[in-house]
């Protein structure tokens, strides 16, 4: 694996590719570069005519994705994720999202039950996500 220098970056980050972003998060190039077009809710940095992206991004972009396979509108979206902090999903176990609600937790079944077990909420498991990330890494430094 080689990793992306980045001008004024920290240098213990990995950079990622828009291909391996691709690779990563299941949607196509052209999605990921119209995001960025059009201001996206994850932007990369540009190097020249490169995008290369944060692995905080890279999850973003993972967690977008499963919330598109799973009926949510690029509106709704674009809402929960202008309310989101990176660091909570950097760092959290879980996003349950219901309409125009969503949370963090580590625990999706007691959030559930607390909140008088309403259904309808979709799950997306950012610890799986963080380690497709982190065994994408380990397999490009493995063919490296």
């Amino acid at each position: 694996m080689q990793t992306v220098p980045v001008a004024n970056a920290d240098r213990d980050v990995r950079y990622f590719r828009t291909s391996e972003v691709s690779l990563i998060s299941g949607m196509s190039l052209r999605v990921l570069q119209w995001m960025d077009e059009q201001g996206g809710l994850v932007k990369p940095v540009l190097q020249g005519h490169t995008r290369l992206w944060a692995p905080w991004q890279v999850l973003g972009c993972c967690v977008i994705a499963q919330l598109k396979r799973k009926g949510y509108s690029n509106q709704q979206i674009r809402r929960m994720w202008r309310d989101l902090r990176a660091e909570q999903i950097a760092h959290g176990d879980y996003l349950l999202a219901g309409g125009k609600h969503f949370a963090i937790t580590e625990d999706p079944v007691e959030f559930i039950r607390s909140h008088n077990g309403r259904s309808g909420w979709v799950l997306v498991d950012l610890v799986e996500l963080r380690r497709r990330i982190r065994r994408h890494i380990a397999g490009a430094e493995h063919h490296a």
